[in-house]
């Protein structure tokens, strides 16, 4: 893919979905930002501390995250836990729902285009003549094969056992 359309997917259709990723985790369990850093890099976001840092603290300012301070073990020092709220919850459970009518919606459809793509390529592919998806279908007769009761793809005859 292009380096510079494959940015633009980046930046304008998967980093919302790191905020998603980013709540889905704190709904779990309090997270360091520096773990949610290596775990969005391991399912393959291009991310920085530069980038996550502020988005962390739009989802603390939008009330759907909040900082825990909790003391580290070695080092007598206080780490930042980010956590989920109720709001936060309550908008992880919106952003589920509408995901799951929109993975319905795309995938449902897409298999409908392509089974009305088919039957179309059956139904008038053979008595138009005409090319499709590579493929060439050679028009003859005065309809198609369904019309002259024919086999879309006519078994092979066996040789006579003799």
């Amino acid at each position: 893919m292009n380096p510079k359309k494959s940015s633009a997917v980046e930046r304008e259709i998967l980093r919302p979905l790191w905020k998603v990723h980013i709540l889905h985790h704190a709904c779990e369990a309090p997270f360091v930002a520096n773990w949610m850093l290596e775990e969005l890099r391991e399912h393959g976001y291009r991310v920085s501390p530069g980038t996550l840092y502020p988005m962390l603290a739009r989802l603390c300012r939008l009330g759907w995250l909040k900082t825990v301070q909790r003391a580290r073990a070695a080092k007598g020092q206080k780490t930042a836990h980010y956590q989920a709220t109720a709001l936060g919850r309550q908008a992880l459970r919106d952003v589920h729902e509408r995901l799951r009518e929109l993975q319905g919606e795309v995938f449902r459809e897409r298999r409908a285009h392509v089974r009305s793509a088919t039957d179309r390529i059956f139904s008038a592919g053979v008595r138009e003549g005409t090319w499709r998806r590579g493929c060439r279908w050679r028009g003859g007769g005065s309809g198609s094969f369904r019309d002259r009761g024919e086999e879309a793809f006519p078994r092979r005859a066996r040789p006579q056992a003799g």
